[in-house]
């Protein structure tokens, strides 16, 4: 039976799937903490990252940044996610403002983080050349549309990997270097990661089980900061 790994997702539940190997489940508001560390809790293959998404950003509590940088320090296999900017939600200095200090936070606790970029790539390139380097291990970059020509580099400098969803596009695919490639669902159904993974093989030649083994291997690099 063919394993899988889905690299970004919104699980909630305490039993993974027969098919999937393992996740990383992400929170988008600051009310999704308590839940994403509980479900990292209850099993060793689920993965949580706690954050703020770029969408989600009214009615923060002042100290939110205390809040993040005390439960990571209680829960240190938490990744920080998931955390971005895009150019379509409302007040792109509180975005960038938000972004930044999660991902200082990140940094000076070791944790990699899982960023959502929507249009607004060439800020978040800026906020990272900003960072000089002062960087978390790795960064995911879930459903990537950013700079192709740069990908390489981006894998490079920022220990980065590209995850892909069902909106892929095969322009991005083939452009990816083939030990920074990863799978998602980007729902809270690990299983749909399944179809994606399909696509994918199709896309590079390969057979689904040979895919899902080199997507397996990347993420567990990526984990253990490789």
């Amino acid at each position: 039976m063919i394993k899988y790994t889905d690299a970004h997702c919104h699980f909630t539940g305490q039993i993974l799937p027969e098919s999937i190997a393992g996740l990383i489940t992400n929170s988008a508001r600051f009310n999704d903490w308590n839940t994403v560390v509980n479900v990292a809790r209850s099993n060793p293959n689920i993965h949580g990252a706690i954050g703020l998404h770029p969408w989600y950003l009214t009615d923060l509590p002042s100290d939110w940044a205390e809040t993040l940088t005390g439960v990571l320090a209680q829960n240190p296999e938490l990744l920080v996610g998931e955390i971005g900017l895009d150019k379509h939600h409302p007040d792109l200095p509180t975005q960038e403002h938000v972004f930044t200090r999660q991902l200082q936070i990140a940094t000076q606790m070791h944790r990699g983080v899982c960023i959502h970029c929507v249009g607004a790539w060439d800020k978040m390139l800026h906020i990272l050349r900003g960072q000089g380097a002062s960087l978390p291990p790795f960064i995911l970059f879930h459903g990537f549309r950013g700079p192709v020509d740069q990908m390489q580099r981006l894998a490079d400098k920022y220990n980065a990997y590209f995850s892909y969803n069902h909106r892929l596009n095969e322009k991005y695919v083939r452009a990816t270097p083939r030990d920074r490639i990863l799978a998602e669902s980007d729902s809270a159904t690990p299983t749909d990661v399944v179809d994606n993974v399909a696509r994918l093989a199709e896309i590079s030649g390969l057979d689904i089980g040979d895919m899902a083994d080199i997507i397996n291997a990347n993420m567990g690099r990526m984990l253990n900061n490789g």
